[in-house]
């Protein structure tokens, strides 16, 4: 799947739309195809966004233990113990 100059273009009229006051902050899974769909829109939406990675943590040691190489997984962790991704937080809503 090729997909020809994704994010070089920039929706027209967005000089009269309201935007944010604040920055967004994106908590995503690189490999995951929904967070990409989610980047690709805010670049086509020119809104500005903070990228927080949230690796799946890394497995070692003899009882396969997680390190902490997950970096902001546990800000959006989910109390069911599942987590799933795309969140976007912005301001006090959080979209999941």
């Amino acid at each position: 799947l090729l997909r020809a100059m994704a994010g070089k273009f920039v929706a027209k009229g967005l000089g009269k739309c309201k935007r944010p006051a604040a920055p967004l902050k994106l908590y995503e899974f690189e490999a995951c195809p929904f967070c990409r769909k989610v980047r690709e829109a805010l670049c086509v939406l020119d809104l500005d966004v903070d990228i927080m990675p949230c690796p799946k943590p890394a497995l070692f040691g003899q009882y396969r233990a997680a390190n902490s190489s997950s970096r902001f997984r546990a800000e959006v962790a989910d109390p069911s113990g599942k987590t799933c991704f795309p969140v976007l937080v912005d301001g006090a809503q959080t979209i999941r």
